[in-house]
């Protein structure tokens, strides 16, 4: 007999950034999981070796035009999947409205991740692409795009 694996409403993740925008630099992220239409795997796809402006350089203009149109969605996608954060500005919560996403997490977004902690394994090699750095935006858009991060067990 089948048993049905219902999606949870949400996951909640941490993310330690390679930044100055906030201090500490850790930021809790309640994410709910993205549809069809909200998967945007040609953007990851776009801009995989994209590090920084030197690799954009390098880029065709073609390509460059392709990845400037992708990140124009990007944000409003990104943050319609953002639900809950424990961002404060003086000790007092911002709420996490859409308002306030722009405003805080717009620029978040476009940060540098720490790389992720490599789990434990007999093969020290099986962690190599665990511990890159990545774009906050990317690392979210992995998480709710996988519906597996939504699933009960």
């Amino acid at each position: 007999m089948a048993e049905l694996k219902f999606p949870k409403a949400s996951v909640i993740r941490t993310f330690t950034l390679k930044t100055d925008l906030i201090d500490p630099p850790i930021v809790r992220l309640e994410l709910t999981p993205a549809s069809g239409k909200d998967k945007y795997k040609n953007i990851l796809l776009l801009a995989g070796n994209v590090k920084d402006g030197e690799d954009v350089k390098k880029m065709s203009p073609e390509a460059q035009l392709r990845l400037i149109d992708a990140f124009e969605g990007l944000i409003p996608v990104v943050s319609k999947h953002v639900i809950g954060w424990d961002l404060t500005v003086g000790g007092e919560p911002i709420p996490c409205t859409d308002e306030e996403k722009t405003k805080w997490l717009g620029p978040l977004l476009w940060e540098m991740t720490e790389p992720a902690r490599p789990e434990v394994t007999f093969d020290p090699g099986d962690d190599e692409e665990k511990g890159a750095d990545t774009w906050l935006w990317s690392a979210i858009m992995e998480i709710i795009s996988d519906q597996g991060n939504f699933l009960k067990n």
